[in-house]
């Protein structure tokens, strides 16, 4: 399976990436160039479909503290939310205690609608 990011969805200022394929040492500096352009496109509500990430390694996990804490800087003040986690890399979320940084939805849906509800 190759490494995919794709936008879907861009309804009320909200931006959906879909991600598929393993994130890993050999592919999170396209996750990294991903992140730095629509962080400086402006982009606020950011929501990362996961449904497709079986797999994410140290390096993977490295690139998405990353990019939340890009996105948390005081000039740029963004939010990402995780939908669709697989149960692999929810595991790895919950052992190394990322899900107290990261909002996770059981859908992008859910995830709309809590960026909607604030």
């Amino acid at each position: 399976m190759s490494f995919r990011i794709t936008e879907t969805r861009k309804d009320n200022g909200i931006l959906v990436l879909n991600i598929s394929g393993r994130i890993t040492l050999n592919t999170y500096l396209i996750l990294r160039d991903v992140a730095t352009m629509v962080l400086n496109q402006g982009w606020k509500k950011i929501i990362l479909n996961m449904k497709g990430v079986p797999f994410i390694d140290s390096s993977g996990l490295g690139e998405l503290i990353s990019f939340w804490s890009s996105a948390k800087r005081p000039e740029i003040k963004a939010e990402i939310k995780l939908a669709s986690v697989q149960e692999k890399v929810d595991d790895l979320l919950t052992i190394t205690k990322l899900y107290t940084v990261f909002e996770k939805f059981d859908s992008v849906d859910k995830a709309v609608e809590s960026f909607n509800s604030q």
